[in-house]
């Protein structure tokens, strides 16, 4: 795992490894890496921050017959800048894979803020007249 990292070329400033997957952001606070590491071959993703407009927190649940709700689902959305560009998601927990949340909320709730902190905002500049 660590050198399929270091590998990629890029220093973090912050990263943070739980379960199968490891999620970084650059030093600069431009690049987003996520690895997924499965059986097969492990999944990687670096998102350039710089062409992100939104990131968002996506979360399924669903009610248990004992009426308590579970969390199924907990996903980072991306959106691109451009509509041509699919959205981008990195799953931070997924029951069908997990079966018991570790601090997964918390987690998806820090890294949201460090990247809506990191995602370059639109300007709005008032033409004079």
């Amino acid at each position: 795992m660590n050198s399929l990292i270091k590998n990629n070329g890029i220093s973090y400033a912050e990263k943070e490894i739980w379960h199968n997957n490891f999620i970084g952001i650059s030093n600069d606070k431009t690049k987003i890496t996520y690895v997924h590491f499965n059986a097969d071959q492990p999944k990687i993703s670096t998102i350039d921050l710089t062409e992100i407009k939104e990131c968002h927190i996506l979360k399924s649940q669903f009610k248990e017959r004992d009426k308590i709700i579970r969390l199924q689902n907990l996903d980072l959305e991306f959106i691109y800048k451009t509509s041509n560009k699919p959205q981008e998601i990195i799953n931070f927990f997924n029951l069908d894979e997990d079966l018991s949340e570790d601090y997964e909320l918390q987690r998806i709730e820090k890294w949201h803020k460090l990247i809506f902190n990191a995602i370059p905002k639109q300007r709005l500049i008032k033409e004079a007249s």
